[in-house]
């Protein structure tokens, strides 16, 4: 009889056991599939912020151009890239330049996303050959129908890697092909499967270019696998992405054995003992009914909370426990990745530890109040990392009470700090764009006036005898015109706004034509010193972005001497070696144009060096940054082929040296604008209609023009415009016309209108490259407001070849 009830208990043990092992193995996996589904629910709400940032809009009109945004972008968000499609497939914009042309239609991302819906597509880059999660989103145009697709690939690897390799876990697809896990797994499928499915997996792309060799597992049962060696091996699987995907484990059949078998030579010894004694002094079976409830209730509450600590310990919150004093009594694993705490260091401290001192002392009243009454709290606080450095949380707090009933505090945090940058991030991405639209705006108009009133004052120059007490008035008035016309291009440098192409230029002259502007903005306690090498060759560059770069480094460098101080501006010529380039940072051999600017201020603390240059990443105090100086001056002088070192010492102060390749061919002259505007014209009664909206600019030009000696037809409009064209089509040698009227857009009138005749185009302010660009290319002509008389007879000049 003891026998009988000892090989029941053993028998029994040893399959609860087996349940027990795998159903904590399922739960381990269940946490992990967590992880994973608030992993892609993250990266959805990134991706669909990011599909109404104006930097996604402009990078669409700009094209290849508009990787800048892009890359800035993707190094904020840590994605391996960012890139948008159009309808075929073809990647048009991308953060990364090399993509720029491909057309990967193929891909199901693309299929899904091009008909409507966002999806998520796990698989290996084909030129990285690296694991990434893609996430793609359609993008509409303004009538509402899908134009183009982005896609944003997130390093699903090494985010997750490491719960693969804690668990053991693969990752595999519904064929049993496997992306991620052990090495001597992963690029192969667990089964055999047909010929004509094994091509269709691998024409896919989703693992790359493996061969996708079987492994040659079988199934002998749906939990069951032996492989070609014939071990058996439990097969434990929750699948993920509508069954598209699946987690799996697969635990040796004799790890268990062995595991209960030692257990099972003790326990039967035990139990033996325990049996007899047991017998000797009860004789009713009810007893041992009793004893095996109270066995598998214990074990059920011994699962139970393995469970929950496994749940507590995996989970991505963290979770502190204190006692009634606020004194740390338990804190979690997360706690330790969020905090930089290790978890050795903690328990014994209050946990005002994590004060940033950012809320006021009300903020904590109202949170005590809260919880003296037994009831939680929960909000939104700005804690401080053991660096010293703060992040956002999402926190609840609540009172419990213990085994022994003493009071204990649980607090839970998750780190929402990527969250609130990226909404931050967007709020001032939209504040600059409504900043570039008002100054837009204030350019078109400002440079109106601008050109009626420069044209007045050269009119009363030439209607004036050249001594005139009043010519110096009028001469005063030219000047200050231009600087007028500086400042508005300052504007729109500072809200980019500003749209320019990369021409040819010599960087000492720049330096020199912004030398009065960079005083005004530094003060008098500051001075600035130039050092610029004699007969410095030419680089290839936008001067807007040049500009830039010069004022954000100079502002920089003010802003570093609050008690004054010495900014040096200097350029030279270095040639760079293979054996040099090796040390210095991100140099290449070749010959360069080194622009240096050094000041004398407090330099950059060495742990923040690196972080610099990062998107919205500022020293400065609310309202006195915006984080995107550096940043844009690091992708600007990474768009012209160059790079940027910066060198900082505290209280010494910092040096950028920022290197542009030469431009090729420097031997050729630069073309002298002032010999090509100073020849005059006659228009010889030639018919010039002149449409302009603004009625200042357009009684100045027709007083320009009448002086040249042409006839003059004024319209103020477009349907004004069709109607004087309709009644002198053939009279007509030359149409200048404004690009913004009150009634449509300038460029698109004169492309239906189809002029047989030369076309010269004005305004005060243009924001799309591909306007200029489409311009020329119809081979119509461009003037810039405000323009002068001598502006006005170069380009008719050139479009009527005078």
């Amino acid at each position: 009889m003891s026998g009988f009830i000892a090989f029941y208990f053993i028998n029994h043990f040893t399959l609860d056991y087996k349940r027990q092992y795998l159903k904590n193995s399922r739960s381990e996996l269940k946490i992990f599939r967590e992880r994973i589904i608030e992993f892609e629910d993250r990266c959805y709400k990134e991706l669909k912020l990011l599909a109404s940032h104006p930097v996604v809009k402009n990078a669409i009109s700009l094209g290849e151009k508009g990787w800048t945004g892009l890359s800035l972008l993707e190094m904020e968000l840590g994605a391996s890239t960012i890139f948008i499609m159009d309808k075929t497939g073809t990647i048009i914009a991308s953060s990364s330049d090399s993509f720029i042309g491909k057309n990967l239609g193929f891909r199901k991302y693309f299929k899904e996303a091009i008909n409507g819906k966002s999806n998520i597509y796990f698989g290996k880059g084909i030129t990285t050959n690296r694991v990434g999660a893609y996430f793609a989103r359609p993008l509409t145009d303004k009538t509402g129908s899908i134009s183009h697709v982005l896609v944003m690939k997130m390093p699903f690897e090494n985010i997750i890697k490491s719960g693969f390799n804690a668990l053991g876990a693969i990752m595999i697809n519904r064929d049993g092909g496997v992306l991620l896990g052990p090495v001597e797994m992963v690029d192969n499928t667990l089964f055999d499967i047909e010929p004509e499915r094994l091509d269709a997996l691998r024409k896919s792309k989703i693992f790359g270019n493996a061969a996708l060799t079987s492994l040659k597992f079988k199934r002998i049962s749906p939990e069951l696998l032996i492989d070609n060696k014939g071990k058996k091996y439990f097969f434990i699987t929750l699948p993920i992405e509508q069954g598209q995907w699946f987690l799996a484990q697969l635990v040796p059949y004799k790890k268990i054995l062995q595991k209960t078998g030692s257990l099972v030579a003790v326990y039967f010894v035990l139990l033996c003992s325990f049996v007899l004694l047991a017998l000797k002094y009860f004789h009713n079976k009810e007893w041992i009914i009793q004893l095996d409830k109270e066995i598998s209730l214990r074990k059920r509450a011994e699962g139970l909370q393995y469970l929950l600590t496994s749940i507590i310990e995996k989970g991505s919150e963290g979770v502190i426990i204190t006692d009634k004093n606020g004194i740390i009594e338990y804190t979690n694993s997360a706690i330790s990745k969020i905090t930089g705490y290790s978890r050795e260091e903690l328990p014994g401290k209050n946990i005002r530890l994590f004060k940033s001192g950012i809320h006021g002392q009300d903020f904590y009243v109202t949170m005590g109040a809260q919880l003296k009454k037994g009831h939680s709290w929960h909000g939104r606080m700005t804690n401080k990392r053991k660096d010293g450095t703060f992040y956002e949380a999402d926190v609840t707090i609540f009172p419990i009470l213990d085994e022994t009933n003493q009071k204990k505090y649980v607090c839970i945090q998750r780190d929402v700090t990527n969250e609130v940058q990226l909404e931050r991030q967007l709020f001032q991405a939209q504040k600059m764009e409504a900043i570039g639209t008002l100054a837009g705006g204030v350019a078109h108009d400002f440079n109106n006036l601008l050109t009626a009133l420069q044209g007045y004052a050269e009119i009363g120059i030439l209607k004036l005898e050249p001594d005139a007490p009043v010519q110096k008035y009028f001469k005063q008035i030219l000047s200050v015109c231009k600087k007028a016309s500086q400042l508005v291009k300052q504007l729109l440098i500072f809200s980019r706004q500003e749209v320019s192409e990369k021409v040819r230029l010599n960087l000492n002259t720049t330096i020199e034509e912004l030398f009065k502007m960079l005083n005004r903005l530094i003060g008098e306690n500051i001075n600035i010193t130039l050092r610029l090498s004699p007969e410095l060759p030419d680089i290839n560059a936008d001067p807007v972005n040049i500009e830039q770069i010069l004022v954000n480094l100079v502002v920089n460098a003010r802003d570093a001497m609050p008690g004054g101080g010495e900014i040096t501006i200097e350029t030279s010529v270095i040639e760079i070696d293979d054996e040099q380039a090796q040390s210095i940072p991100n140099a290449q051999s070749g010959k360069y144009v080194r622009l240096s600017i050094e000041d004398t201020g407090e330099g950059i603390p060495r742990k923040i060096v690196d972080k610099i240059f990062d998107p919205f990443f500022t020293t400065k105090g609310p309202g006195k940054g915006t984080g995107l100086g550096l940043s844009v001056v690091y992708s600007i002088v990474k768009q012209h082929g160059g790079w940027v070192n910066v060198y900082s010492e505290l209280q010494k102060g910092t040096v950028f040296k920022i290197y542009f390749p030469i431009a090729q061919n420097t031997h050729q002259e630069p073309i002298d604008k002032a010999e090509e505007t100073s020849k005059d014209i006659d228009g010889q009664g030639r018919i010039i209609l002149f449409i302009e909206d603004e009625i200042t600019v357009r009684n100045i030009g027709g007083e320009y023009l009448r002086d040249l000696n042409f006839e003059v037809l004024l319209a103020k409009d477009i349907k004004e415009a069709q109607r004087i064209y309709d009644e002198h089509r053939k009279e007509i040698s030359v149409i200048i016309s404004d690009l913004m009227l009150p009634d449509g857009n300038g460029f698109e009138f004169i492309k239906e209108l189809k002029p047989k005749c030369p076309v010269i185009f004005c305004t005060g302010y243009i924001n799309q490259l591909d306007i200029k660009t489409e311009i020329k290319n119809l081979g119509y002509h461009f003037i810039q407001k405000p323009y002068s008389e001598k502006d006005l007879v170069a380009i008719l000049s050139t479009s009527l070849q005078l």
